[in-house]
């Protein structure tokens, strides 16, 4: 006759009976079936006796198609983030360049002069300084300019000088004025000439010539003296755009 257990139950019986009998159960629960093992905490399926369940082709199947699923959303969402992203970059530089065009202001080339007459200009036979005619052009090149002489240009200066003349200003100098000039000129400006209506026209340097540069204000210091008109100094001041 078996030994009894602790409980008061027979070691045969309990061992006949464990899953009937509450009191002959192992706190660890039903004993196991002969030759089954128990399953792997990690494999995620069954095992019957030594071998494993795998997944039914029907898990498999439904397995491949939720992961072909997930490759397919995130190539989509790839996509349309690439594609997202270049229509930002176009609208960027589109803004951008509008943006540039409204605040950046069109070129020009601006000619400023002060004209200084002294106390001594073309004086009369008797030495009396009396007022004179200058004129300022704009050109395109000094080439018909140079060539001139006083009467062809002071007489009829647009045949003389042709397309190479883009302007003309003209004042009255007495002794000791000063004159202030300026001006936007055409863009293909390309000198600022002087012409001085001197008495004794043989005798004087009547014409003086210096160059202008493009898309910039170009400040000209004019001097009329008793016998000569000169262009001591242009100062440039170029404009400084965004």
């Amino acid at each position: 006759m078996s030994a009894p257990r602790a409980d008061g139950a027979p070691s045969s019986f309990c061992n006949e009976n464990r899953d009937l009998t509450p009191h002959c159960r192992d706190k660890s629960g039903p004993a196991a079936a002969p030759g089954a093992s128990a399953p792997h905490p990690q494999s995620g399926g069954e095992r019957i006796g030594p071998h494993r369940i795998g997944p039914t082709p029907i898990q498999q199947r439904d397995q491949m198609g939720e992961d072909q699923m997930g490759r397919d959303f995130a190539a989509r969402a790839q996509q349309a983030s690439f594609q997202s992203g270049r229509r930002a970059l176009v609208l960027g530089s589109l803004f951008t360049l509008a943006g540039c065009s409204a605040l950046k202001p069109p070129k020009s080339t601006q000619v400023s002069a002060k004209i200084t007459a002294d106390l001594s200009i073309n004086p009369a036979p008797d030495g009396t300084a009396t007022p004179v005619i200058i004129r300022l052009y704009t050109l395109k090149t000094d080439n018909a300019f140079q060539q001139a002489d006083f009467s062809s240009l002071f007489n009829a200066d647009a045949a003389t000088l042709g397309q190479d003349m883009l302007g003309k200003r003209e004042f009255l100098m007495a002794p000791g004025k000063v004159e202030g000039y300026k001006d936007d000129v055409p863009l293909d400006t390309a000198f600022l000439g002087v012409v001085v209506g001197f008495r004794n026209i043989d005798f004087a340097d009547w014409r003086a010539i210096a160059p202008i540069q493009e898309n910039a204000l170009n400040a000209a210091t004019v001097n009329i003296t008793a016998l000569a008109v000169s262009i001591p100094l242009v100062k440039v001041y170029y404009h400084n755009w965004f």
